[in-house]
């Protein structure tokens, strides 16, 4: 779908906007997880008009100096604090101008209405206070596309900067520069004795693998999982990805536009490859597409479908626990190899296929005769945080009867001293864990015939460990 350069307007905001039930069915469209063809204009609506109380500043954050919502944290909070009570009391009437500014701005930042904490929903007596923002929102029409209130700190914080200007040049002007001088010197070196931000940027380097897509067959890109809203930081990246491989890529992450959402809706949604891309590392068997829907998009100008075989794990979360919504489960990858073979890149867990050239115009590609099911661990079967200690028996995989292959996400953390190494016990067979420090990786083992069970077993020192999706093949079990 095109994208559009122009954000949409914003619906008109009420109290009525905020209740708990809009409130709630908002957060399960910010995580992506209602299905894409339940997107209905109203509900777009609702949760596009929600962001604006998402991206206020509530008066607990405004309290402690700064504009917590803003996800950089890219002004130490001391600046503020010394800027918002020194430059007002030592520019006098001079400073007043840049006073009100200030001031003012600072409202803003407040959304429509008055938030003691950034505890959702709003409470009842809240949604009736309506701030000055409320009024601008609905009356004037450029200012609706203002939906991130927190951003006119900006404002106020330059602002501050020119009100502590105002009062040192004032402070210059009463005292001698030996007093005004080290104070300059102070206020200028204050990035050096205040420390970092309290949430470091986002690292800007590319994986290294991208670039060796320079290689690959021509086309444009469809990396999986396919989301309409980016939950996890690691699919908020492919976009930011694509300078490095340059190429054209079928992308949303547009829930703030809701016209092109319903355009990516609209698209998707005529396709069956496509379904089956979308959400796949939630979505649940059986899968299917049709090499019809390949070709159509072969013609469309698509020549690869990029996937992950290992992930950086995410200290950070964009949409609440998602972080498995980017882990794909076995049978998708069964599927991928079965339809399209090979992949022609392989390699620092970013895997590429090629979409055929001579595609038949015919049949399906299912993931039926593949019987996966998830093993019951008796613990969370999403993600498992685990320290296994040697000596011991470690962690049972209860494979069952007739098991013949056992797929699994692994996490080790960084290697911290004396941490110990993992070995998968299958039968006799003794065969090492190969994770990536810090990293997600996906692990696939055959099962000899006849063995029923498995262990995870430390070595060398205590070994911590997540797990997710962890699933063994059975024969003779229907799909």
């Amino acid at each position: 779908p095109k994208v559009r350069q122009e954000t949409p307007s914003r619906v008109e905001i009420s109290a009525e906007s905020f209740s708990e039930a809009r409130w709630r069915d908002a957060m399960t469209l910010t995580d992506g997880s209602v299905p894409l063809q339940a997107l209905t204009e109203e509900r777009m609506e609702s949760a596009d008009t929600m962001q604006v109380v998402i991206n206020s500043t509530s008066l607990q954050n405004l309290a402690r100096g700064g504009f917590r919502t803003n996800p950089l944290e890219s002004t130490p909070w001391p600046t503020r604090v010394d800027r918002r009570h020194g430059g007002p009391a030592a520019a006098g009437r001079r400073g007043l101008p840049w006073a009100v500014f200030t001031l003012g701005f600072t409202t803003l930042t407040l959304g429509p209405f008055v938030q003691l904490d950034a505890t959702p929903p709003l409470p009842e007596w809240s949604s009736h206070t309506p701030l000055p923002y409320y009024a601008l929102y609905n009356e004037l029409p450029f200012f609706a596309k203002a939906y991130r209130p927190y951003r006119i700190g900006v404002l106020s914080l330059m602002c501050l900067s020119a009100l502590g200007a105002v009062g040192l040049a004032a402070l210059s002007d009463r005292a001698r520069w030996a007093l005004a001088g080290p104070l300059a010197l102070a206020m200028m070196s204050q990035p050096l004795w205040t420390g970092a931000a309290d949430r470091a940027l986002a690292d800007a380097r590319h994986p290294e693998a991208y670039a060796k897509l320079n290689d690959a067959p021509p086309g444009a890109v469809i990396e999986l999982p396919l989301l309409y809203q980016p939950a996890t930081p690691a699919n908020a990246r492919f976009q930011y990805n694509q300078l490095a491989h340059r190429r054209p890529m079928l992308n949303c992450n547009q829930l703030i536009r809701r016209t092109d959402l319903a355009r990516f809706r609209d698209y998707v949604s005529q396709n069956t490859l496509l379904t089956f891309a979308l959400d796949l590392g939630r979505a649940q068997p059986p899968y299917g597409f049709t090499w019809a829907d390949v070709r159509a998009l072969k013609d469309q100008g698509f020549g690869l479908i990029l996937t992950h075989t290992a992930l950086p794990e995410e200290l950070a979360q964009l949409a609440g626990d998602q972080e498995h919504a980017d882990r794909l489960r076995q049978p998708a990858w069964d599927m991928l190899d079965a339809a399209f073979g090979p992949p022609v890149l392989d390699a620092e867990g970013l895997r590429a296929y090629a979409l055929p050239e001579d595609a038949p115009t015919e049949g399906e590609v299912t993931s039926a005769g593949h019987a996966w099911v998830d093993l019951d661990l008796h613990w969370d079967s999403v993600t498992l945080h685990l320290t296994l200690l040697p000596n011991e028996e470690g962690l049972a995989l209860p494979l069952g009867e007739g098991a013949t292959r056992l797929s699994l996400w692994a996490l080790r953390p960084e290697a911290a001293p004396g941490e110990g190494s993992l070995t998968l016990v299958v039968g006799d067979a003794r065969l090492p864990l190969p994770t990536t420090p810090g990293a997600w990786t996906r692990l696939e083992r055959t099962i000899p015939a006849g063995v029923t069970s498995a262990r995870l077993i430390a070595e060398g020192g205590p070994a911590r460990l997540r797990l997710s999706a962890v699933q063994v093949e059975r024969a003779g079990v229907s799909p």
